[in-house]
């Protein structure tokens, strides 16, 4: 009993043991458990109130825009406060209308806008009208900005001069411009004239130092006046380009006239005196002419410095260069590097690989790659920069052309431009744009324009695509409008680059032809033109589609027929025959056959349509001429040829 007893009794503690570590186990659980609950209840409070802060960040966000747009809250009572010109996204904020009600409300005019496009204030009236409301004109405002800084006298430094080359067409602007930066390349454009702008720099050795000058070459065609215009306004100098064989014409005048508007020095540059007998009497007999125009030579007292020049013998050359100079360092031409660049607009054109370039003009400070360039209303940033010799460039200083990519628009002609080191101050540069008219965002669209639909009137609707933003504006600017009283010619959409599949669709839709101008198509875009009957015409000379439009609104084209010329020649020589005139002509494209059908154009207009009577080679009868070959032609009841005529020939009647 005893054993029995004491081991009982010895049995008792290991229970004792056992319970205590089952209770100690489970004190150990719930004070994990707890601890696991205050952490979970820890962490959903962390949670609620990130949330809190979040959702009162973005409540005191939504309160800051809600306070910003406070600020430019429109009006709402019936009367509004505009400039004289505005746009239609500024206008459907002010009348409480959808941007999109208005556009269609103007389309059914025969209005065709887009929401950023400038209109006049005849066109917001008719809206105003439309909407019972009253129009208050506001004075344009100043701007000011804190990017604009004053240009310090002191940090200024000489600028290359910047010179335009101007005069008549075909006498020898071109040919002088390449003779003076020695090139030997002289590439023809289309129809052996040009039609764009043309910017290059030289360096000379003037006076023991490297100097550059800064070259912008302009068509001397009068449909072209407005480039010559705005190249000029943006130069320093002009260099009068005149024919001693051929004297003062008419762009001769308009140039001077441009010139004295723009305020700028003269150097009359008198060309081709290889081409007379006598240089002197000549020389003499134009400056007499000149000075009816207020171009008074310095030998006559005068101002103006005249230079005998020959560019295909390279005559007069460095003569010309040091009057530049002289003339040009009379001016003490200067600019800041140190500021921000600003500068100009010279051209535009679109690229299938490279997409948008843009050849500028810096006029004002220094521009290097990578920067932010604001042009409008639009900023982007330059991927790539190209010097006028084609060279890749990293900077760019005052008095320097540079081809830039990257733009997302194409910007016009003329429009000014400014860069910055921060994307930031480009933004608040372009909001501040936005709420003044001193800067247009797009061309001002008036409600005279050749856009408009014209009621009572057989309408012929065409679409326009050109190589460049000039040559787009040169069209534009010359296409003749009410010729004929009862056909319209409207253009329902004009725009730079080749032909595309959406410029297809939209003929389609507005039941329009399309006129290609020194441009391309997307085959795509062909495919479906011919398979939808839309007619895609091709011009190359600006004078060709200007005639072909004109003939169409005085309802004299037929609008399936061909229109490209088989040849095109230009009139070298004029040979005297017994009874009448023969025509030595250059072929600078295709092939004229003596069965074609020609016309001659002459000071931009067709004076003679018809056949060819003789077409020779020396004294021998030929059936055809081919591109580069020389010939004589004559035609049967017309001699009055002139030297810089342009021939176009035919396969068939126009």
């Amino acid at each position: 009993m005893v054993n029995k007893n004491k081991a009982s009794h010895e049995e008792m503690p290991e229970t004792n043991r056992h319970s205590n570590k089952t209770e100690s186990n489970q004190t150990e659980l719930i004070q994990k458990k707890l601890a696991e609950k205050t952490l979970n209840q820890a962490t959903k409070e962390k949670s609620t109130i990130t949330k809190d802060k979040k959702k009162n960040k973005t409540s005191k966000k939504k309160l800051e825009e809600k306070a910003e747009l406070k600020k430019y809250a429109p009006n709402t009572s019936k009367e509004i406060s505009i400039h004289r010109t505005t746009c239609i996204e500024e206008l459907s904020t002010l009348l409480l209308t959808p941007k999109n009600e208005i556009i269609k409300s103007l389309l059914l005019k025969g209005i065709s806008v887009t929401p950023n496009q400038l209109i006049n204030e005849d066109i917001i009236q008719q809206i105003a009208d439309e909407y019972e409301t009253k129009i208050i004109t506001e004075p344009k405002p100043i701007i000011t900005t804190k990017t604009s800084k004053p240009i310090s006298t002191s940090a200024q430094t000489q600028r290359p001069p910047i010179v335009t080359i101007i005069g008549h067409v075909n006498h020898g602007k071109t040919t002088l411009l390449h003779k003076i930066r020695n090139s030997q390349t002289n590439q023809k454009e289309a129809g052996g004239i040009t039609q764009k702008i043309g910017a290059y720099e030289t360096i000379f050795e003037h006076k023991g130092e490297n100097r550059k000058i800064v070259f912008l070459d302009t068509p001397g065609h009068e449909t072209f006046s407005s480039t010559r215009s705005k190249s000029l306004s943006n130069s320093d100098l002009a260099i009068l380009v005149i024919a001693i064989d051929d004297g003062i014409k008419a762009q001769t005048i308009e140039s001077i006239k441009q010139a004295k508007d723009a305020n700028i020095p003269i150097v009359v540059a008198i060309n081709k005196v290889d081409k007379t007998d006598s240089i002197k009497a000549n020389t003499e007999r134009l400056k007499t002419q000149l000075a009816e125009y207020n171009l008074i030579p310095e030998e006559w007292g005068g101002d103006t410095s005249m230079v005998a020049v020959s560019a295909s013998q390279e005559y007069g050359i460095k003569e010309l260069i040091d009057n530049i100079f002289l003339r040009t360092d009379m001016l003490d031409l200067r600019a800041n590097p140190t500021c921000e660049a600003k500068g100009i607009v010279l051209e535009t054109n679109i690229n299938k690989t490279k997409g948008i370039t843009t050849l500028i003009l810096v006029q004002e400070g220094t521009l290097h790659i990578g920067e932010t360039i604001v042009i409008g209303d639009t900023w982007s940033k330059i991927k790539n920069m190209v010097d006028a010799s084609g060279k890749t460039t990293l900077v760019a200083t005052a008095s320097s052309v540079i081809t830039i990519q990257g733009l997302l628009t194409t910007p016009h002609t003329e429009t000014h431009f400014s860069c910055f080191r921060k994307v930031k101050d480009a933004i608040e540069f372009i909001k501040m744009k936005k709420t003044n008219t001193d800067f247009p965002k797009t061309p001002l669209v008036s409600a005279t324009h050749s856009f408009i639909k014209q009621e009572n009137k057989t309408e012929i609707n065409v679409i326009i695509k050109a190589e460049s933003q000039g040559l787009l504006e040169a069209v534009a600017l010359n296409i003749p409008t009410q010729k004929h009283p009862n056909v319209n010619v409207r253009i329902t959409k004009a725009s730079v680059g080749y032909v595309t599949e959406t410029d297809v669709e939209f003929a389609i839709t507005s039941k329009s032809e399309i006129l290609a101008f020194n441009t391309t198509y997307a085959p795509e875009a062909k495919k479906l033109a011919n398979k939808k009957n839309i007619i895609i015409k091709d011009f190359k000379v600006i004078y060709d589609i200007l005639n072909y439009i004109s003939a169409l609104e005085n309802g004299n084209k037929s609008r399936n027929e061909k229109t490209d010329p088989t040849g095109i020649g230009i009139v070298k020589a004029i040979f005297p025959t017994s009874k009448t005139f023969v025509a030595g002509v250059l072929v600078t494209k295709g092939t004229i056959t003596k069965k074609s059908l020609i016309h001659i154009i002459q000071e931009l207009k067709t004076i003679y349509t018809g056949e060819i009577k003789s077409l020779k080679r020396g004294k021998e009868d030929i059936s055809e001429a081919h591109y580069g070959s020389e010939c004589g032609i004559c035609l049967p009841n017309f001699a009055a040829w002139k030297i810089g005529d342009f021939i176009h020939a035919f396969d068939h009647p126009l």
